[in-house]
């Protein structure tokens, strides 16, 4: 509750395609819309992760839809930690 007037989620990990990896764990994009299913209306996901949104539209789509989200954003590459914190930054 105390998040509540906050629009932006923003998830930071080490990552592989449609995975997050927390240390030695991973947590797969499929796993983590179980754990947020319904708890996202309205936010704005992002994952500031390499290649993470590399998935299928349709995988990002049902994402959204079973989360609540307005959108995710993130990327589908590998990148450059000085670049993305600079963006991160005005994000």
């Amino acid at each position: 509750k105390s998040f509540k007037g906050f629009d932006l989620i923003f998830l930071a990990f080490h990552g592989s395609p449609e995975t997050l990896w927390l240390g030695k764990d991973c947590i797969t994009f499929s796993e983590l819309e179980e754990v947020m299913a319904g708890r996202c209306t309205g936010k704005i996901i992002h994952f500031g992760s390499c290649q993470v949104l590399a998935a299928d539209d349709e995988v990002l789509i049902q994402f959204c839809r079973r989360t609540g989200a307005r959108a995710v954003v993130g990327y589908t590459k590998d990148v450059d930690i000085i670049t993305t914190a600079a963006f991160e930054i005005l994000l």
